[in-house]
């Protein structure tokens, strides 16, 4: 197995959620307005969904059939770099 350094842009969105509270979209797309990412964030439903996918849990708030905001509920299952690495022993 190999180690990335890199870190993916769906685990950069992870480490901006590790708070655990409700991030509201639009508060994610200024944050990430004056980086690398600023081109792609049309594409935030994805990297959500590769967060999901990966083994987070993240609970969408809507307003009609818009997504205003997304929170992270599992935040302790990912390491500081946004990579998910399950449930820790204890």
């Amino acid at each position: 197995m190999t180690k990335r350094n890199k870190i993916a842009q769906h685990e950069r969105i992870a480490q901006y959620m590790m708070t655990g509270k409700v991030e509201e979209v639009l508060d994610i797309h200024d944050t990430f307005a004056k980086t690398d990412m600023a081109k792609t964030m049309y594409r935030l439903p994805a990297y959500i969904h590769c967060i999901k996918k990966d083994g987070g849990i993240v609970k969408t708030f809507k307003n009609g059939r818009d997504v205003v905001a997304y929170q992270l509920l599992n935040p302790n299952d990912f390491s500081t770099e946004g990579r998910y690495v399950g449930k820790q022993s204890q």
